[in-house]
């Protein structure tokens, strides 16, 4: 099944940077909690392997591997990295998570 997903540029170049301290075939995209106050955001691990229903993106430097829970809600989003000392790292906006945290942390 396919869904819309933007990768920006900056996102691009940091899954390139990422290549030579690859510790995974894959780098998988889940939905838990976010930061200290128990919000619902995305977290990003390497993987291995992908598991059975996991859905494959395969336009980024990087595979990335989704959960069907994950697909739902990466639906029209868009995948950024922020070079920002305080906040650097890569950055989900997805119109399907649209609560935002109190805690200052995501």
């Amino acid at each position: 099944m396919a869904i819309r997903l933007e990768i920006t540029p900056d996102a691009h170049d940091a899954f390139l940077r990422l290549e030579p301290t690859r510790e995974g075939d894959y780098i998988r995209v889940q939905v838990g909690p976010s930061c200290g106050c128990g919000k619902t955001g995305f977290q990003m691990i390497w993987e291995s392997q992908k598991k059975w229903g996991d859905t494959v993106i395969r336009h980024t430097p990087i595979p990335l591997v989704l959960d069907r829970q994950a697909r739902a809600a990466l639906k029209g989003a868009i995948i950024d990295y922020s070079n920002d000392p305080v906040k650097q790292g890569f950055r989900i906006e997805a119109p399907e998570m649209r609560s935002s945290c109190g805690c200052g942390h995501s």
